[in-house]
């Protein structure tokens, strides 16, 4: 998928985990309404729940937004240092 180490797909992650959006892999409508919701590539984000079957619940920016499990292998990620194995 990505050929930098650190990048990875938002359903890697652990609930707790927190990091930085890296890139958004969605057709351009879905795109910007995830923008919309403060969710754009370089935004800060706490992973509060999940993944899970449903999907997740991130916290960014002080708002809390839930996405459905589709979004798991689209969002890319590049996890916080102490999340770092």
């Amino acid at each position: 998928m990505q050929s930098d180490p650190n990048i990875c797909a938002l359903g890697s992650l652990k609930v707790g985990s927190q990091g930085r959006i890296h890139r958004l892999l969605a057709p351009e409508q879905e795109r910007l309404r995830l923008q919309n919701l403060g969710l754009r590539p370089g935004s800060s984000f706490h992973l509060r729940l999940g993944p899970d079957r449903r999907g997740v619940v991130l916290e960014s920016g002080g708002t809390r937004v839930a996405l459905g499990k589709e979004w798991l292998e689209q969002i890319l990620v590049i996890p916080a240092e102490e999340e770092r194995s």
